[in-house]
């Protein structure tokens, strides 16, 4: 009697190793299927895009993020890197559409391109160089003065600056409301060198009270730009 039971002892001992044994060959097998669905999810998951399209109506650049999948997508952070800097926070969208998209404001962006960067969790991080406005050859910087009298002569001034390495030649016309000031239009052309600037000077005198704009059209050889000052005669 003593002998059998001690046969089962040994029996049951030998049969709970092999049961562990199993039970930690299924374990592994769960964990495996679980970490090749993180790996597939952060790295092969893609589901959103970056898309630049041309507004005829403003003529401006806009950028959107775009969900490439037929399921929703929820907490996409945006964010931007100019150059070699640090990233930082642009947009965050709650979620996105199937099939949908949203616009990513970028006017908090000062440079002409930056890396735009789309993250959102289980899915893997995007990234595209985005040129967001051509560097202008030539710019214009207006000074203006803070009080402007009826009556009284007020001066003004605006500088041209070349940004490019070749010289050019500049045409500005400065175009203003007919009969509000007792001068006619002005129009100067100037020859800038390469990264050269220079400044133009005017003086108006008022014949009217209440605000205007005055205009400044800038023709090159290659563009024609336009600039604006709104002022209040007082």
């Amino acid at each position: 009697m003593e002998r059998g039971r001690k046969n089962e002892n040994e029996g049951c001992k030998t049969m709970m190793p092999e049961k562990a044994k199993k039970a930690k060959f299924f374990f592994l097998a769960v964990y495996a299927v679980f970490g090749i669905t993180l790996i597939y999810l952060f790295l092969f998951n893609t589901g959103l895009s970056i898309e630049e399209k041309f507004n005829e109506e403003n003529g401006q650049k806009e950028i959107y993020v775009q969900n490439t999948t037929g399921r929703q997508i929820n907490d996409i952070t945006v964010k931007y890197r100019e150059e070699e800097g640090e990233p930082k926070d642009l947009n965050m969208f709650a979620s996105l559409a199937p099939k949908g998209e949203e616009r990513i404001y970028t006017g908090a962006i000062s440079a002409n391109q930056a890396t735009i960067i789309v993250q959102s969790p289980f899915h893997s991080t995007i990234e595209k160089l985005v040129v967001l406005r051509a560097k202008q050859e030539i710019t214009l910087t207006m000074s203006f003065p803070s009080d402007i009298l009826f009556g009284k002569s007020f001066a003004f001034s605006v500088e041209a600056c070349n940004n490019t390495a070749t010289e050019k030649q500049v045409k500005i016309a400065e175009n203003h409301e007919k009969g509000f000031f007792s001068e006619p239009n002005k129009t100067d052309t100037i020859t800038l060198k390469a990264v050269e600037c220079k400044q133009i000077d005017y003086s108006l005198i008022p014949i009217q009270k209440g605000g205007t704009t005055i205009y400044f059209n800038l023709n090159t050889e290659n563009n024609v730009d336009q600039f604006q000052q709104a002022i209040t005669v007082q």
